[in-house]
């Protein structure tokens, strides 16, 4: 039931619902999250891995901020800048291991970003690896009060507060398929961002909203998401 508009090179769901009704369905979506649990697609965001011993280095001079001892398993924010200091994209490291990031890009940027890691790397001559992972990677955002609760249904990974705080990440197994689980999100809800091999994407999806089913889960689409974020 999505309705598809064209972002960049890709096609993504604006709302879901009957067209006569897109004011109607694209305000349920927002409160869905803000009241409950929703799902959006963001396997479109770019997915870049940092691997090597001077990839925190790298991350350190590429970004705005400090990455080097960014402790592991801890999600950071990442702006990148252009060299007049001006903000060209958004996204977030994880700290997957001492020599090991993980790193998203937006959606329209990727491909900018990964070649301007690329042309970096020949310049400084550090040692470090850059993959864009970007079509390797499924990825969905679980978000709303009630989004801790569908995983728990789900079990593997530990989501409780206490073991899962704000802007730390997680590996691990979910309804069999492996993730990289980070919990951030830009809805203002608690958030969860769950990365899974591409071939997996549709079998999480659809556990995802079978242990989401008694919650109320449904997928909103990219207004919801715009609607949200600027609140």
């Amino acid at each position: 039931g999505a309705k598809m508009t064209p972002i960049g090179a890709w096609w993504r769901p604006l709302y879901y619902g009957d067209e006569r009704s897109r004011d109607a369905a694209i305000r349920d979506e927002v409160l869905l999250v803000r009241q409950g649990v929703g799902m959006l697609d963001v396997s479109t965001l770019g997915k870049i891995e940092l691997r090597g011993p001077d990839a925190g280095l790298f991350l350190d001079r590429f970004c705005s901020m400090s990455y080097s001892k960014q402790p592991l398993g801890k999600v950071r924010y990442c702006l990148t800048l252009n060299d007049m200091g001006t903000v060209i994209d958004d996204g977030v490291a994880f700290r997957m291991a001492a020599d090991r990031y993980y790193v998203t890009a937006t959606t329209g940027a990727v491909d900018r970003i990964y070649a301007d890691m690329c042309w970096r790397n020949v310049q400084w001559r550090l040692d470090v690896d850059i993959h864009n992972m970007t079509a390797g990677f499924a990825a969905l955002n679980l978000t709303g009060p009630l989004a801790r609760r569908v995983l728990e249904a789900l079990g593997g990974i530990d989501v409780s507060r206490e073991a899962f705080p704000f802007l730390e990440g997680r590996t691990g197994t979910l309804a069999g398929c492996p993730v990289r689980m980070m919990r951030i999100g830009y809805t203002g809800e608690l958030s969860f961002e769950l990365h899974t091999p591409q071939s997996y994407g549709e079998a999480l999806w659809n556990a995802l909203m079978q242990a989401g089913r008694p919650h109320g889960l449904q997928p909103y689409g990219l207004e919801a998401s715009r609607i949200l974020r600027l609140e």
